[in-house]
């Protein structure tokens, strides 16, 4: 039991730090629309792995959104993929490592054991890896998903590592354009007032 409150209290002040929140929301891809780049990845994931589910994600102080979701169907009015509350995700337990989590039976994990998703959404088996902001904080996870408990191979966690590598060097480029933007909006501004 007091390891449990420990893990929940580590888990909760990494996932509150406001600066790595600031990072995550300074993306510009919360609460966004579906990006191509992110799906090509999350496809291949779930093609190479042989895994019904893949995930892009985001994890701010309150949700996991999904950026990209391969194995998810929300129809074809979702403006975005979805998201679930942090605490039922498993992207909260690379938050707190600062590092890849690789979980082969959620249920008999001690990390997980508890997770609602196991038996919500018939998550076992978890292997996930952090995108990073430019200043290194961690964003969010490229992971994949199985309903069996599974032994995840160097092979398959070097793939995963890989791409969540390249999801990583997107969502960076994308981060640095919208503050481009951000700054273009402001000088002009700044001109039109001179």
């Amino acid at each position: 039991p007091g390891d449990r409150e420990a893990l929940r209290s580590l888990l909760q002040s990494q996932i509150q730090d406001p600066q790595r929140v600031a990072a995550v929301w300074a993306t510009g891809l919360l609460d966004s629309k579906p990006d191509e780049s992110f799906d090509e990845l999350a496809r291949l994931a779930a093609v190479v792995l042989e895994v019904p589910w893949v995930f892009v994600t985001l994890v701010d102080d309150r949700r996991s959104f999904w950026v990209s979701a391969v194995g998810v169907d929300l129809g074809p009015d979702a403006g975005s993929y979805g998201e679930q509350a942090v605490e039922d995700s498993f992207c909260q337990y690379v938050v707190a490592a600062d590092a890849g989590v690789v979980i082969d039976d959620a249920r008999l994990d001690p990390r997980s054991a508890d997770n609602s998703s196991i038996e919500s959404r018939g998550f076992v088996a978890w292997a996930g890896f952090p995108l990073r902001s430019a200043d290194g904080f961690v964003v969010g996870t490229f992971c994949a998903v199985d309903r069996q408990a599974r032994t995840w191979t160097a092979e398959d966690q070097t793939l995963l590592h890989a791409l969540a590598s390249a999801a990583t060097s997107h969502l960076q480029l994308r981060a640095a354009l919208v503050a481009a933007n951000d700054s273009a909006t402001a000088l002009a501004t700044e001109l039109q007032r001179r």
